[in-house]
């Protein structure tokens, strides 16, 4: 059965070394850059979730008296000054009973969102992970919206007639992760090529260094072709005195001592 190699040109060893040393680079490369994406997408995330959390919690506080009179119009203008935020999807204003007052933005049920995992607290703030049905991700915030205190001249508290820190309504926000992706897909492109311009490098490098390594067996290989042929004029060079320089040192003696002794026989002969 014919081995791989009889189908492969044949390598020379800086092809060899090159290859190694790119492979090498190139893994290392991808696995740095895997990590550094990883933490980066992470960054990415936490931040857009923090000024979700930051522009829901803003929206609550500022919704109180409207969602207390269920005043429509002030909620409507409300929910959509938020959505000039080009995260935001939709925004949607309950009351205590969780009925849905006024609602602005794009329709959560005709997204298909589907729960990634449970709702966790951040501060006053409740969030959840989303999927749609357009493989987009969504991060859904739900905050409560509460009276904190019922005093004398409280506005609130006359229009609503609650005690201290009832809950009042829920204010829901829904955010797209879709610009957020988009970087993150720029960066892994962008880490990706710097990875193979890395791997790249590193194998040029490698064959230029291995190249100077090998050069003496290439004059080593050039000294047995000449001597297989009869010239025994060739020296080599000894560009250092490592095992290569010790090499062309034994190699020059011994073309010396063969010189020599094919002259020392011709003087017998004639």
């Amino acid at each position: 059965m014919p081995s791989i190699h009889t189908y492969l040109p044949p390598l020379t060893l800086k092809t060899k070394f090159a290859i190694v040393i790119g492979a090498l680079t190139l893994a290392v490369a991808m696995l740095i850059t895997a990590f550094l994406t990883h933490q980066q997408e992470s960054t990415i995330r936490d931040g857009l979730a923090r000024r979700a959390v930051a522009l829901s919690e803003n929206l609550a506080y500022n919704c109180q008296l409207p969602l207390v009179t269920e005043n429509a119009a002030s909620l409507q203008r409300l929910g959509r000054g938020l959505l000039e935020h080009a995260e935001v999807v939709f925004v949607q204003f309950q009351n205590s009973n969780d009925s849905t007052l006024v609602h602005v933005g794009a329709n959560p049920d005709s997204l298909g969102l589907t729960a990634e995992s449970g709702y966790e607290q951040e501060g006053r703030a409740f969030t959840a992970w989303l999927h749609g049905d357009d493989g987009v991700r969504y991060l859904e915030v739900l905050v409560p919206v509460t009276v904190e205190a019922a005093v004398d001249d409280d506005i609130l508290a006359a229009q609503s007639q609650v005690a201290s820190s009832e809950r009042i309504g829920t204010v829901r926000v829904g955010v797209t992760t879709l610009d957020a992706e988009r970087r993150i897909a720029r960066m892994s492109l962008v880490a990706s090529l710097l990875g193979l311009a890395v791997a790249l490098a590193g194998s040029i490098v490698a064959a230029l260094v291995v190249g100077r390594i090998v050069a003496p067996l290439a004059q080593l290989m050039e000294g047995n072709q000449r001597v297989a042929r009869g010239d025994f004029s060739l020296r080599l060079a000894v560009p250092s005195r490592d095992e290569f320089g010790r090499l062309a040192v034994s190699w020059n003696q011994m073309a010396d001592e063969i010189q020599r002794s094919r002259e020392l026989a011709g003087s017998y002969l004639f």
